[in-house]
C-alpha cells in the first residue's frame, strides 16, 4: 500500500494504524449521543399551549365579530323567490243541528243476581314449591326459608349469575351436594314465573 495521500481511496480520511481498519467518511459509528427526546410532560404542555392559542384566536375573532357594526357586515345575497301564498283555512263550522230527541224506557226486573265471585287469588308459589320438592323426596322443615331461598335464586339469575355460581352458593350456605343444589334450582325455575 502506498503511503501518499494521492494513493488513498477517495473516501478514506486518513491512513489507519491498523492495516485491517480504515476510517471512512461515512462511518456508521457516531460518537455524539442522540438528541434528548421530549418528555411526555413537555409534549402535553406544548399541546395545551397550542390549544390555548387556538382558543384565544377564536375568542379574538368572536369579539371582533360582535363589536363590528352590522352595517359593515356584508349581507349574503338571497335568491329571489315568490312570496309564499297564504294558507287558506276551512271556514269555521256552522252551528250543529240539535240532537234528536231521546226516548227512555224504564224496565223493572225482579231477577235476583248471583252473588259476585271473589277475585281469584294468585297462587302461593311457596306452597307449590314445597309440594313439588316433597314429590321429589325432599323433606321441607321450614317452608318460609325455602321460599326465601327460591326468591334469592331468582334474584341471582336476574342479576346475571350463572347456574354454577348459584349452585355453589346454595352448597356453601345450606350444605348438600351439587346434584341437590341443581335439583332445587331446576324446581324453582319451573315453579316461579319470571325466573329463568
Amino acid at each position: 500500500m502506498d503511503d501518499t495521500v494521492d494513493a488513498q481511496a477517495p473516501t478514506e480520511l486518513a491512513p489507519s494504524p491498523d492495516p485491517t481498519e480504515a476510517i471512512t467518511a461515512w462511518s456508521l459509528v457516531d460518537d455524539e449521543p442522540p438528541p434528548p427526546r421530549p418528555s411526555a410532560g413537555r409534549i402535553t404542555a406544548l399541546a395545551v399551549a397550542g390549544a390555548l392559542v387556538l382558543l384565544a384566536g377564536a375568542g379574538v375573532l368572536a369579539a371582533w365579530h360582535l363589536r363590528t357594526p352590522e352595517s359593515t357586515v356584508q349581507a349574503i345575497p338571497s335568491v329571489s323567490a315568490p312570496p309564499p301564498s297564504p294558507i287558506r283555512l276551512p271556514p269555521p263550522p256552522t252551528s250543529l243541528p240539535p240532537p234528536p230527541p231521546v226516548t227512555s224506557t224504564v224496565v223493572v226486573s225482579t231477577v235476583v243476581a248471583a252473588p259476585p265471585q271473589p277475585a281469584p287469588t294468585p297462587p302461593d308459589y311457596t306452597v307449590l314449591l314445597q309440594r313439588r320438592l316433597e314429590a321429589q323426596g325432599w323433606r321441607i322443615w321450614d317452608p318460609a326459608q325455602a321460599g326465601r331461598t327460591a326468591n334469592l335464586v331468582c334474584a341471582s339469575f336476574n342479576q346475571g349469575a350463572s347456574f354454577d355460581q348459584i349452585a355453589a352458593v346454595l352448597m356453601r350456605d345450606n350444605g348438600g351436594t351439587w346434584s341437590q343444589a341443581a335439583s332445587f334450582i331446576n324446581t324453582v325455575t319451573a315453579v316461579y314465573p319470571n325466573c329463568p
